[in-house]
This record gives structure tokens, sequence and C-alpha cells, in this order.
């Protein structure tokens, strides 16, 4: 039965189309976890996918990230699916944790920090303070603008080569 709309999260599945999910008591023993997944599957295999656009952020129908409700505050975005290491560097800095300096490598990479700073543009400053401690980064922050209109003109293809070949560019494939 084929239902790629439910899916493993956390530690349970969820079903995208209908919003629900389960939470399976670990530790679970693997015949059990297999069962009990596979009956989630069966139960939700026919939901329908709703109308509108899939969230980014909470992965639910209905709407764009941007005007996401459960994700409305960069706090509430560290707590979401969205997250990858040079988004959350954006972030971290931003909060004035610090960490590392890890940069977007790849257009999916970049789309992660794109979502992010397109819903909350006041973490600019952490990308900004980022450029203080890393050339890539202060390359990528200059030119900043350029990379999210590629980004925007490629997006409907799903595929970025010209986002990616100027990434290249500024310095983030090493």
């Amino acid at each position: 039965m084929k239902a790629e709309h439910v899916v493993a999260r956390n530690n349970g599945a969820a079903c995208l189309h209908c919003g629900r999910s389960v939470e399976f008591k670990m530790p679970i023993a693997v015949d059990d976890f297999v069962a009990m997944s596979n009956a989630f599957v069966k139960t939700h295999a026919k939901c329908r996918k709703p109308s509108g656009e899939l969230c980014a952020f909470c992965h639910r129908y209905g709407h764009w990230f941007i005007d996401c409700p459960t994700v409305d505050t960069p706090s509430a975005w560290y707590e979401s699916r969205d997250t990858g290491l040079s988004s959350l560097a954006i972030y971290l800095t931003f909060r004035g944790i610090g960490g590392k300096t890890e940069f977007p490598i790849d257009p999916d990479d970049f789309g992660r920090c794109y979502r992010l700073v397109k819903r909350f543009p006041e973490v600019m400053e952490g990308m900004a303070r980022l450029g203080e401690r890393s050339k890539v980064w202060a390359r990528l922050f200059e030119h900043w603008d350029e990379l999210c209109a590629l980004f925007e003109e490629e997006l409907p293809t799903g595929s970025a080569p010209k986002l990616y070949a100027r990434m290249g560019e500024l310095g983030t494939h090493g």
C-alpha cells in the first residue's frame, strides 16, 4: 500500500494530509513499531490531500511558509522541521548564542536560509554578524539579494543550477 504522505516523525508517524499523528512509547520492539506503523499507514492511506500549499515550516497544507500561523516567531522556527546547519548558524548568531559558521553548500541549504530570512527579516542581523567571522558568509551577505532572485527564478523548475554555480563562485563549495 503506497502512502507517501504518511511519514515517520520523532517517535511515531504522521499523516501530512489530515495532520493526525501517533507517538509510540519508546523503547519499543521493532516488530511492534513496524506493526503499529503499518496500521497507521492503512488508516491514513486514503486521506485526501488538502487544497493549498504545503508549509515548509509546519508541514501542514493550506498556507505558505510566509503565512504560517504555527511558526510565528524565530524561536518557533527553531523548533520547526525546516532547519539545517546554515540556517541554524544564522539563528543562533542572531540570538547571540554564537556557534559554528556553517554556510549553505547547495540550493536546499540555501532554501532553508531563504525561508528563515524571508519570514523573519530581523535575523539578517545574524547573517551580518556571521560575515564578521567568515569570509564566505560575508560574500553571501553582500550578494544575498542576487542569490534570492536566482532562488526565486529557479524554484518553479525544481532545479537550481544557476544558484548552485553562483554559490560556488562565492566560495560555498570548498
